[in-house]
């Protein structure tokens, strides 16, 4: 309840900000546990704040510049697509944990306590296609993070306290945590809608479908992967522009609702919260290199303010686990969060 207070609040000044939109997004085992124990990847937080490119400072818009040169679009004169873009800067937090909380011990066995505090600044570009019955839009969004993992992470300051407040087992060998090390890292991930079916073309509140293939990739110290998969939604006036403000038959509806799938698939070169940080070594566990992973779940939209529920399941994360990881995930702001 405490989380959903602290994202609630947040996200309710996405309507006091005029030149941006805030967001909330919590992850957590409690709002998606298939078992009664407390494991894996057990709680996160991400807070983030977008405005227009146009509103950015000097710094970002040599920031958001480098990162442009990244995108993999790149429309000609004839392309009659609209582009839109907006910048993202979020705080994010992630903790994980082992199978055997009340222990104090290390166990070489199973996944070592991790905590990771990251900030980052992202550019998102939409393309939006001008026929509104193809719809064959394309999303990209590229970023660069800093962060840091160990004791300045504040995962254990965060964590012991939240579990004493609602009565579950304390974390007791968070001593055992990866080591402190500094990271860096970019992230991108682009998205193309190719499939668009609509149940009554032009009715308001008719009942939609579509699917777009995802690809993303991350390259930095504290992870380095690459994933791809499908999305497909389904519900009433899907929206198109994910939060972004744009003019035309692309403007996304006063109101939505509408369930999603995701389905993909990740390559894992390098994950510092299972293998250990990259200069200082630290606890670690045989990583699996391959992860499949599904992602269920539905959202309302409301005049750009969205409130989502999905749940993640994905297979074993590395050798030895005993249960399937799973979490939850709520989310509360501007209409891109999903």
């Amino acid at each position: 309840m405490r989380h959903f207070v602290f994202a609630a609040a947040a996200a309710l000044l996405a309507t006091g900000c005029g030149a941006g939109r805030v967001g909330v997004v919590l992850d957590n085992d409690l709002y998606g546990r298939v078992t009664e124990r407390d494991r894996d990847y057990s709680q996160g937080a991400r807070v983030e704040f977008s405005r227009a490119p146009a509103l950015a400072s000097d710094g970002e818009r040599r920031v958001l510049g480098a990162l442009e040169v990244l995108q993999l679009t790149r429309p000609d004169e004839d392309d009659e697509r609209q582009r839109a873009s907006l910048h993202t800067w979020f705080l994010r937090q992630r903790i994980y944990t082992p199978g055997r909380l009340a222990s104090s011990e290390y166990d070489e066995d199973d996944r070592p306590y991790a905590g990771w505090l990251d900030v980052g600044l992202f550019r998102t570009d939409m393309w939006l296609d001008p026929d509104d019955g193809r719809r064959r839009d394309r999303l990209e969004r590229i970023g660069v993070t800093v962060g840091v993992t160990g004791s300045p992470s504040l995962a254990r300051e965060v964590q012991i306290p939240y579990h004493e407040w609602i009565n579950e087992p304390r974390p007791n060998g968070w001593r055992h945590q990866i080591p402190d090390e500094p990271t860096l890292g970019v992230e991108a991930l682009t998205r193309s809608r190719w499939l668009f079916l609509d149940s009554d073309p032009g009715r308001e509140g008719a009942f939609e479908f579509d699917s777009s293939w995802e690809a993303d990739w991350r390259l930095g110290n504290g992870e380095t992967s690459a994933g791809a998969g499908l999305l497909m939604r389904f519900g009433a006036d899907l929206p198109r522009a994910e939060g972004l403000e744009t003019d035309g038959p692309w403007q996304d509806p006063d109101g939505s609702g509408f369930f999603f799938l995701r389905l993909g698939g990740r390559g894992v070169l390098w994950d510092a919260t299972l293998d250990g940080t990259l200069f200082s070594g630290g606890p670690s566990i045989e990583r699996e290199p391959w992860l499949l992973g599904a992602e269920f779940g539905l959202v309302a939209l409301w005049r750009g303010f969205a409130i989502g529920y999905s749940f993640f399941a994905s297979t074993r994360q590395f050798e030895g686990q005993d249960d399937i990881p799973t979490y939850g995930r709520i989310s509360l702001g501007f209409a891109g969060l999903w």
